[in-house]
């Protein structure tokens, strides 16, 4: 798939393959630097069955650097029904959602951790960021070599509790860095 990912794979062309194979109404987008309270599923479970909106909206936390500064909480666009949704740009989070629009879980949160990996990589990750056609409008005038900077300076403390499947792992991750 050209575009996108590392320049040469497009991680929303393979995205928008998998929901046109996919048996199911309803599609979900998750990434592997994601998770959510448990308690949450059945929430999610009930407004699938009940909603007469063609997606989804749930609470989106974004961490950076440590477990315990947060960007923002934004609203993400995370389920779908297949026949009135389309990845179109090369940015894997760009799904478009015709019709009826969204219901809104703004009480339900993923936490996404895909930040608190070294720097480096994400310096990289946001260097190629800013090249790819169509990508979110907060990288627009963004100097890559100033960004981790720049986006640190907004972050708040999270006081709240991670999700019980990440506890363990930041506390492994983050065992000698104490919050401040």
């Amino acid at each position: 798939f050209p575009g996108g990912g590392t320049k040469d794979f497009s991680f929303s062309a393979a995205r928008e393959l998998a929901r046109k194979e996919s048996k199911y109404e309803w599609i979900l987008k998750w990434d592997q630097d994601e998770v959510m309270y448990e308690k949450d599923l059945v929430r999610i479970a009930e407004a699938v069955l009940t909603t007469n909106k063609n997606g989804i909206e749930l609470a989106f936390i974004h961490f950076m650097v440590y477990p315990w500064l947060y960007q923002f909480i934004d609203s993400k666009r995370f389920l779908f029904k297949r026949d009135y949704s389309e990845w179109r740009d090369n940015v894997h989070e760009g799904v478009y959602v015709a019709g009826n629009r969204f219901e809104k879980l703004h009480d339900v949160k993923v936490f996404h951790y895909g930040y608190l990996r070294g720097q480096a990589e994400v310096l990289k990750r946001w260097k190629l960021y800013a090249d790819i056609v169509n990508k979110p409008n907060w990288y627009d005038g963004q100097d890559p070599e100033n960004i981790i900077t720049d986006r640190i300076s907004v972050c708040q403390n999270f006081t709240g509790e991670h999700p019980l499947v990440a506890q363990g792992v930041l506390a492994e991750l983050f065992q000698d860095k104490p919050p401040f």
